[in-house]
């Protein structure tokens, strides 16, 4: 098809594209790679679905400046982070499926045990549906199924790993609170019997070996095993 301008010029399509100016597919590749070249140069760079259609133009505002962005180049980033965003509906979903998250998942262990250990999708699915076994009343087929999604779409940054100042006793406060209450780990201590921490400890420390070391996990064992029992109660006290 060819269109005809009033001096009678013949126009193929092709010129006319260029006349009208870019199509949005191009539109969008050029703001995605500025995004990439100049936002990139300061900080990683957050997926575009970590914010919403509303709040990228004000975190845009604060960063044009400091980026040294052009209004063209401005413009052609904020078009390509607003068509990315994570929008009022998905935002929406994804707080009800986060207050779901919290209160099926926190009954058992602390939240941060999520995100001590990196796990890949096929990880999150044998994880999720292991404890809804456990507990099918606790835990529904659809309740699982939507604290999957949203475990593989939270951007909740994993707990930070930092050195521990102090003796053992501080060790297991940070190494082992991560996971679950610590007054889990007391009350396992005061039980009658020896406890076999070596075997426990080791098993929580090759779970997670990033979080806590061989020696980190020798330091936690003999730390335990010099925490007596409570001394059992007598008849009628």
């Amino acid at each position: 098809m060819r269109f005809r301008f009033k001096t009678g010029l013949l126009v193929p399509p092709v010129i006319l594209l260029f006349i009208s100016g870019p199509a949005p597919g191009l539109a969008q590749e050029a703001g995605e790679k500025l995004y990439k070249e100049r936002c990139s140069m300061c900080h990683a760079l957050p997926k575009p679905g970590e914010k919403t259609e509303k709040e990228w133009p004000k975190i845009m505002e604060q960063m044009a400046a400091t980026a040294q962005l052009g209004a063209k180049e401005k413009k052609s980033i904020l078009q390509y982070l607003i068509e990315h965003a994570r929008h009022e509906a998905v935002e929406a979903r994804m707080a009800a499926e986060k207050k779901l998250f919290e209160t099926k998942c926190a009954l058992c262990h602390t939240i941060d045990r999520v995100y001590v250990e990196k796990l890949t999708p096929d990880d999150m699915e044998h994880i999720v549906q292991r404890m809804r076994k456990r507990s099918p009343d606790w835990i529904s087929v659809e309740e699982a199924q939507k604290i999957l999604e949203y475990m593989k779409v939270d951007p909740h940054e994993r707990r930070v790993r930092k050195e521990v100042k102090g003796g053992p006793a501080d060790l297991l406060r940070e190494r082992c609170s991560a996971c679950h209450e610590l007054e889990r780990v007391f009350l396992e201590t005061e039980k009658p019997g020896t406890k076999d921490w070596m075997h426990i400890v080791k098993e929580m420390q090759e779970k997670a070996p990033d979080w806590m070391t061989k020696e980190e996990a020798d330091q936690i064992v003999d730390y335990l095993k010099t925490i007596k029992p409570a001394p059992a109660k007598k008849p009628g006290s």
